[in-house]
């Protein structure tokens, strides 16, 4: 149950973000499949790292190439869909708030599926 709000309410966001940000129909469907699947990405890389403040960095620099990425497959997307709307000048500040989001929403779904954090052993043991 835990699971399925998590699930809903990152779905709920990263589309209402998507229809209210890009400016036709076509661009905040391609926004809102991109941000999905960088989500997944970065949900997978959260519960690697666990939800100690040293897993949160690090599923922050993980949110923060996302968001990269993002901004450039929505300035391809722009290219193909409406190319007036392509070269952005919003991009540092649209990778830091997708990156942040991104960030946020993985760390829920981490929360949400349970961590998977392994020890590391010491192989000079005796």
């Amino acid at each position: 149950m835990r699971l399925a709000l998590a699930i809903a309410l990152a779905l709920g966001l990263v589309s209402a973000s998507q229809w209210y940000y890009q400016p036709s129909v076509e661009t905040s469907i391609a926004g809102a499949l991109v941000m999905v699947l960088l989500l997944v990405v970065v949900s997978w890389s959260a519960t690697r790292f666990g939800t100690s403040l040293q897993g949160v960095f690090k599923t922050l620099v993980v949110g923060l190439v996302s968001g990269l990425m993002f901004s450039q497959a929505m300035d391809i997307s722009y290219a193909i869909l409406a190319a007036p709307a392509g070269g952005r000048f919003g991009f540092p500040w649209e990778l830091i708030a997708v990156g942040l989001l991104l960030t946020l929403l993985a760390q829920l779904l981490a929360f949400a599926l349970g961590t998977k954090v392994e020890k590391q052993t010491d192989s000079h043991e005796s």
